[in-house]
């Protein structure tokens, strides 16, 4: 987690797949989710939304994922990246093993 939202990162059968959820849902801001498998391009979400960016999913097979994360603050302030996430909640647009 991060100051203004969460990455949650799902895994199955080789596929990565990621969302961005704002802490305080329900007021449009800039976010976005980013899912990239080594030696790959980058599959990312980005725009105003007011719950969630994504879901971004890629087949990354056993190599390293790379994740990024951001939710701004509404109206104005800082953003954050992350590389991973904790948490458990159920997150219906990724399906899979929540990565811890």
């Amino acid at each position: 987690p991060f100051s203004t939202g969460t990455v949650l990162v799902y895994k199955r059968g080789g596929y990565v797949c990621a969302v961005t959820l704002t802490k305080k849902p329900g007021v449009k801001r800039k976010m976005s989710v980013s899912v990239q498998a080594r030696g790959n391009r980058p599959v990312v979400d980005e725009g105003r939304y007011s719950y969630h960016a994504g879901p971004v999913m890629v087949h990354a097979g056993r190599r390293c994922v790379w994740l990024k994360g951001r939710a701004r603050s509404a109206p104005a302030g800082s953003c954050a990246d992350v590389r991973r996430t904790e948490g458990f909640p159920y997150v219906p647009w990724c399906w899979g093993e929540l990565v811890r």
